[in-house]
């Protein structure tokens, strides 16, 4: 099985992060949702539903007036996303090296989710796009199954990591796109891909 940029070396470090308890963690997301509580409220969040549940449409939709700025600029000075929901887990998850971070899932109407994580650095909150595994066409800077130009970004990803044939023709590729990819028939993402090249960013401060 072949996933989607899975051929891309991917950088080792570089993104550098305290070392915390998931317990100290959680309570830095819940002091942050109390200090803003009035705020939020007065732009329709429910602080009850949860940090996991509010910062990731705080970050995805590019809303610089909750000190998230640098994860913001983390994730759309990278690719041009488009997300109409998201997907959130339960708890945070910790790295082998003791750095606690959130996993998430953007969804736009056209394609599959693409994952991005949130970490605090010590100063900032920040974001990471992975590319390994991930519905991202990095030479575009697009999240995957946009559509745009008879998927000319996709058939560059696709045939990068050795998915389909160059020489596929535009209608095969539409008809592949969206008849697997899209219905789910075919999942060439890789969650455990995309969390491995995080993790190995990551560098205890």
């Amino acid at each position: 099985m072949k996933y989607i940029n899975e051929q891309i070396k991917a950088k080792v470090g570089g993104r550098k992060a305290p070392k915390m308890s998931i317990k100290e963690f959680k309570e830095k997301c819940d002091r942050w949702l109390v200090q803003n509580k009035t705020k939020l409220e007065e732009e329709g969040y429910d602080i009850y539903d949860g940090f996991n549940s509010i910062v990731p449409w705080i970050v995805g939709n590019g809303d610089e007036g909750f000190g998230f700025g640098k994860a913001i600029k983390d994730i759309h000075n990278k690719f041009e996303v488009y997300w109409e929901n998201m997907d959130y887990e339960d708890s945070p998850r910790i790295t082998k090296d003791g750095i606690p971070y959130w996993l998430f899932e953007g969804f736009s109407d056209y394609g599959p989710p693409v994952f991005w994580f949130l970490y605090w650095d010590g100063k900032n909150w920040r974001a990471y796009v992975p590319v390994r595994g991930n519905y991202v066409c990095p030479k575009k800077k697009i999240q995957f199954c946009e559509g745009y130009d008879n998927y000319s970004a996709e058939r560059e990803a696709l045939v990068d990591s050795g998915i389909i044939d160059s020489q596929m023709s535009d209608e095969d590729l539409e008809e592949y796109i969206c008849s697997n990819i899209l219905e789910g028939i075919i999942d060439i993402s890789s969650k455990s891909l995309a969390i491995d090249e995080f993790e190995n960013r990551l560098e205890v401060v």
